[in-house]
């Protein structure tokens, strides 16, 4: 278990639990904080067994999750297990809280809930460092754990999904204020995009990080042509359609929250997105790679 340079005291408690916890754990400590990959190289490298499994401080697995994921592994090189939100917490969550669903293999291959073959990590030299907080340049830590599996994948990997393997993940809530710093994290999509090519066969329409960034773009040109000339009718229905695919989206496709909501959360949703796409588009100039 890696204590990736916390400073509230885990370490010291992760040190007293290693002397009374039923299951036997190694606590390591990094200390400096240096981003996922670095903590979970660390990790798997001081480990000794042939079978690595990955999950999150904000994730609880289930029972026999780890059973599912080895005997996969007997017959693959990388499995992805299910992640589902905590069914308790959906009380809890707003319109802008973090979680993570995984119900099938959707190709992003999160580190929350994923097991390797030892051999694979090291002929791959495990998870690329140069994603996430300790790296020269680099922005908040983000898909590392998406590059892995594609790297493993273009090795030869057989990659399978295990729907019994089962991880239950944290509901964050989150204010609007703290959902738009999230978004500084996108940087490293476009980075494993980059590094391989193929993952770009599961965005959407290629280009696409998701599937309301095409109707936001629009949505943005539909404000525009209505605030450009108000008195216009012919700009207001042209920005009322632009508008329109967006705003079906946010309520047919991806509700936000209560009904009675819409109304508010439509254009903070539609700034998120627009935030979100700044970040990919920037990066792309970067990485030059196109993401949007």
């Amino acid at each position: 278990m890696v204590d990736d340079g916390s400073t509230d005291g885990t370490d010291e408690e992760l040190e007293r639990l290693a002397g009374h916890a039923s299951v036997p754990f190694t606590p390591l400590r990094i200390d400096a904080n240096g981003g996922p990959a670095v903590a979970r190289n660390r990790g798997w490298r001081a480990a000794r067994g042939a079978v690595i499994a990955f999950t999150d401080d904000d994730c609880t697995p289930q029972p026999g999750w780890l059973a599912c994921l080895a005997g996969a592994l007997k017959d693959a090189d990388v499995v992805q297990g299910r992640t589902v939100p905590d069914s308790a917490q959906m009380s809890r969550r707003n319109a802008f809280s973090h979680t993570v669903i995984v119900e099938k293999e959707w190709g992003f291959y999160e580190a929350c809930n994923i097991g390797y073959r030892r051999e694979v990590l090291e002929r791959l030299d495990g998870f690329d460092e140069r994603f996430g907080a300790g790296a020269p340049g680099a922005g908040p830590p983000f898909g590392e754990d998406t590059d892995l599996a594609w790297r493993a994948r273009a090795a030869g990997a057989r990659v399978v999904f295990e729907e019994n393997a089962l991880v239950v993940h944290d509901i964050r809530r989150r204010s609007y204020v703290d959902h738009l710093r999230a978004m500084r994290r996108r940087e490293g999509l476009v980075r494993a995009v980059r590094t391989n090519p193929a993952l770009r066969e599961r965005l959407h329409h290629r280009w696409f990080w998701r599937a309301s960034h095409p109707p936001a773009l629009a949505a943005a040109v539909g404000v525009l042509l209505l605030f450009s000339n108000p008195t216009s009718g012919w700009r207001r229905l042209g920005g009322i359609a632009l508008a329109a695919p967006y705003v079906d989206f946010r309520t047919r496709v991806s509700p936000l929250g209560r009904r009675r909501n819409w109304p508010a959360v439509i254009p903070l949703a539609l700034g998120a997105d627009l935030v979100e796409i700044g970040v990919l588009a920037r990066a792309s100039v970067r990485y030059r790679t196109l993401l949007l």
